[in-house]
């Protein structure tokens, strides 16, 4: 087989000529209401590093303690992309930043400007990424969840172990204290299943639901 001659390949310079006849510088926008008047920068692409910072931003401020926020999600989504593709700077209040977000078009003058293309990649990526999220915390909480009920299995036997000691004694105070441990031993066992089930059933509702 013959070596292809690197000679006969596009050049980088050529390459970046082509690409700057494309529309990726930034854009200027302006926005008025009545006698006020808005203006600020949008870039329309911005770089893959940048691109996955936000994609990241946007899905890990949607947990807290390890549960989905669905609520928390377009306010994230609308506040980082302003963050990332424009020179707006947004109080860090969320509450107030939460009011010029929803309250104004701003965000629908920033998306507009947007690259429709890395726009979309960049929802995809948060969809993708919230479910990626979701499996690595159940699975971790289904894993901590397999080591205490092995636990719990090791001390049931331990006082199984107990129990039947004390029943080799006699007395009856001996004997008493053989029942309790075992009643013990099961109101753990019940009550440790209990909070699997609930946990299961709240993994299970704080799951996104599909289209």
């Amino acid at each position: 087989m013959s070596k292809k001659n690197d000679n006969t390949r596009v050049s980088v310079n050529s390459f970046e000529k082509y690409y700057k006849t494309f529309d990726n510088g930034t854009h200027e926008v302006e926005l008025s209401k009545d006698a006020c008047k808005l203006v600020f920068h949008v870039r329309p692409c911005v770089n893959l590093t940048e691109l996955g910072s936000a994609c990241m931003t946007i899905a890990e401020s949607c947990f807290k303690d390890k549960q989905y926020r669905a609520w928390f999600r377009e306010y994230a989504t609308r506040r980082t992309v302003i963050d990332t593709y424009t020179d707006i700077r947004m109080p860090e209040d969320v509450n107030r930043a939460f009011d010029f977000i929803m309250g104004t078009d701003v965000y629908e003058g920033v998306v507009s400007n947007i690259d429709e293309d890395q726009y979309t990649m960049l929802i995809t990526a948060v969809d993708e990424q919230i479910d990626a999220l979701i499996e690595q915390y159940n699975s971790s909480r289904e894993q901590e969840l397999d080591e205490a009920l092995t636990m719990l299995r090791i001390v049931a036997q331990k006082y199984n172990e107990l129990i039947v000691l004390c029943n080799e004694i006699a007395g009856d105070e001996i004997k008493g204290l053989a029942a309790r441990l075992q009643e013990s031993a099961k109101d753990v066992t019940d009550e440790v299943a209990a909070v699997r089930e609930k946990v299961n059933m709240a993994q299970a509702a704080a799951a996104p639901q599909g289209e």
